[in-house]
């Protein structure tokens, strides 16, 4: 019984995927149809199961997330953005160019940085440390472009609590 109802999961994330990635895919007529709940366990799923060392799958999992990200809601965004930015922190730190590149994409689509400003409060302290120290560290200069066009994104949205968040930084970093 067990592995039928994992089999039926598999098939309607299946599914849900082929749906999201079709070229007739329009996120906003999507969002009436799709149940919330199951989007929000989606990406619980893809946190949960994330890939530790395997460059190109934690790739593959970070187009997968940006084309569940583009039907998510904002009242159910805020329920995983904490996890989900961690990961995306780890992902902007990471020494393989391509899961950086990737995880900074995220600030180029218009949606997920309509999420992002109207959560900056929450977002920018987590993201901040691993854009400050990867815009001085990371050895790929298109991945310093990509952070520096994050931070400067982040600082437009709200520049106090940019400011603080680099105080903040400087004073940790100084313990």
């Amino acid at each position: 019984m067990k592995q039928r109802i994992q089999r039926g999961n598999q098939l309607v994330y299946e599914f849900f995927l082929r749906f999201l990635e079709s070229p007739d895919f329009q996120p906003n007529v999507a969002k009436k149809y799709i149940d919330q709940k199951f989007v929000l366990s989606v990406i619980v799923g893809l946190l949960k199961f994330w890939p530790k060392t395997h460059s190109p799958k934690e790739v593959m999992f970070l187009n997968e997330l940006e084309e569940i990200l583009d039907v998510i809601e904002p009242s159910e965004f805020v329920k995983v953005m904490e996890p989900l930015f961690r990961q995306l922190a780890k992902c902007v730190s990471s020494p393989h160019f391509q899961v950086a590149e990737r995880a900074l994409y995220y600030w180029n689509n218009e949606y997920i940085m309509s999420l992002i400003s109207d959560n900056a409060a929450k977002i920018l302290p987590i993201m901040f440390p691993a854009l400050y120290k990867n815009s001085k560290s990371h050895w790929n200069k298109t991945i310093h472009g990509l952070i520096y066009n994050a931070l400067k994104l982040f600082m437009e949205m709200n520049q106090k609590l940019f400011d603080d968040c680099t105080q903040q930084y400087k004073a940790e970093k100084q313990k």
